[in-house]
């Protein structure tokens, strides 16, 4: 049983053996429980991240981003810690943050947002992806920011609400807004 007040990182990972050890490396500098889940992978990211020491949680098959962060969500409740960081495995994440979004959680917040300065897409993509999210927001009556990022860290309420929620392919972004 983890004690009140710890936090954990949960990496998604799917074929990501040539970063994994990295990402896990920088965000034990900041943290002591990081946990991996292993969405399926097909190539050595499983063998790397069993020599590591953190927690490591394995589906058989690619079930997909949502699945992999509902399976790691279900452990943060299991070993009782009282927020979780999620993030990517592919670098793009910076862990050095992790400090201050620990410390802005302990200020009080529910949910710590990070938004990407620079999203460096294709000029069409990113039009698309600006107008997903003008569209989407207006819909749905949420303030869904472009550039919003799954680097973020929530509360265990938060957690608890998400895990509740039946949808199974869930879109995290929009539904830790809502919640919040």
């Amino acid at each position: 049983m983890q004690t009140k007040n710890q936090i954990a990182v949960l990496i998604s990972a799917y074929n990501e053996e040539k970063t994994i050890q990295k990402i896990v490396a920088e965000c034990l500098r900041y943290i002591a429980h990081v946990i991996v889940v292993d969405d399926g992978s097909t190539d050595e990211t499983a063998f790397t991240v069993s020599s590591l020491p953190i927690t490591v949680l394995n589906n058989v098959v690619n079930a997909g981003k949502g699945a992999a962060l509902r399976k790691g969500f279900r452990h943060v409740v299991a070993q009782s810690f009282s927020g979780v960081i999620t993030m990517d495995a592919d670098l793009q994440h910076p862990p050095a943050l992790i400090p201050d979004m620990i410390a802005r959680w302990r200020e009080g917040a529910e949910v710590v947002y990070t938004t990407k300065r620079q999203a460096n897409l294709p000029f069409v993509r990113e039009l698309v992806e600006r107008l997903f999210y003008r569209l989407l927001s207006r819909m749905s009556a949420l303030e869904l920011d472009f550039g919003l990022s799954d680097f973020r860290l929530a509360d265990r309420k938060v957690v608890d609400v998400l895990l509740e929620m039946p949808e199974y392919h869930k879109f995290l972004r929009g539904q830790v807004k809502w919640r919040n």
